[in-house]
């Protein structure tokens, strides 16, 4: 029995007509929201792992590529988090609240995934062209 999460999930982005790079953002971003509510970055990448090969098949994307973006997102998260443990501590430590901390680091955090999904893909096409010269 299943419920149909994947395959609306690939038709929603498939509507989007994003190339590879917006796709990869777009689930790194998933995951940076996710990380962003629970708090941690172990948890939602490690739940949404084993889906990453059947949603990568049906859009045609490369699944390194695509985990490399995922990944980076759940770790910028963390950065975005008011419960992480980090930025509750850093707040604590600099006597303010969390959220005047988010304030600053929303924006480096958000141009640091879009430069990781580039870079990422970059790096994989930079790979595929020396794996078909050996």
């Amino acid at each position: 029995m299943s419920l149909g999460l994947i395959e609306s999930l690939v038709s929603a982005l498939q509507t989007l007509s994003l190339n590879s790079i917006g796709l990869t953002s777009v689930l790194g971003g998933g995951m940076l929201g996710l990380s962003m509510v629970t708090g941690s970055n172990v948890a939602p990448l490690f739940t949404l792992v084993p889906l990453v090969p059947n949603i990568v098949a049906h859009l045609g994307l490369d699944p390194i590529t695509t985990m490399l973006g995922m990944q980076n997102g759940a770790s910028l998260g963390l950065f975005l988090s008011p419960i992480s443990p980090v930025m509750v501590g850093v707040a604590g430590v600099a006597h303010i609240k969390s959220v005047d901390l988010l304030k600053r680091t929303a924006v480096p955090v958000l141009v640091a995934l879009l430069t990781s999904c580039m870079g990422g893909y970059g790096y994989s096409i930079k790979l595929r062209y020396i794996l078909k010269l050996v």
